[in-house]
């Protein structure tokens, strides 16, 4: 687990400007659960679809694209080199499942990296293609995608979702800091 402490962070709008105290916690799912259990943690953020018995809010939707600078045709998939990246194990899981509902060979994995954007790189540099967030690609012009889908037709996603309890919400500066996080519009940055 990474423990950032960053002293201090200001939020400006325009009914108010605001002097927060934060401490970044990035931990796996289960250390986060139990930070969150334990009230050590007021807030957090988390991807994918986890039991949690307090308050929890989507932020934002990405729905998963094989990306490729080489057009393609789903049928020769699992001919053509791929990249995957350390990731998730519920993510891992879905594409797995997905491959599996959709393939009898195995993937061609050529390359294993340690995160989505160097994934996205090799993509862009013509390595092979990956199975990544639409969101990661950004609408490139030189990258053929194709959404995944699921065994009903529909687009296979993964949430991102913001973790809290309803208590918090009466401290000053937690219910401040959640609306100034719900007035993020994630896709344009």
């Amino acid at each position: 687990m990474l423990n950032i402490n960053y002293q201090k962070y200001y939020a400006s709008s325009e009914n108010y400007t605001l002097m927060l105290n934060f401490k970044f916690y990035l931990a796996g799912v289960k250390t986060f659960i139990k930070k969150m259990n334990d009230r050590d943690v007021h807030v957090g953020f988390i991807r994918g679809d986890y039991p949690w018995r307090g308050e929890r809010e989507v932020l934002f939707t990405e729905t998963l694209c094989v990306a490729s600078t080489q057009p393609f045709v789903w049928n020769d998939l699992y001919k053509m080199p791929r990249i995957n990246y350390k990731t998730d194990r519920k993510l891992i899981a879905l594409v797995e499942d997905w491959w599996n509902e959709n393939f009898e060979q195995p993937p061609n994995v050529r390359l294993r990296v340690d995160q989505v954007d160097t994934c996205k790189e090799m993509i862009i540099n013509g390595l092979g293609y990956g199975i990544v967030p639409d969101l990661i690609i950004d609408d490139d012009p030189n990258i053929h995608k194709k959404t995944l889908m699921n065994n009903t037709g529909d687009p296979i996603i993964r949430k991102t979702w913001m973790y809290y309890h309803q208590e918090s919400t009466s401290i000053n500066t937690i219910g401040a800091f959640l609306n100034y996080v719900r007035s993020i519009d994630v896709k344009s940055l």
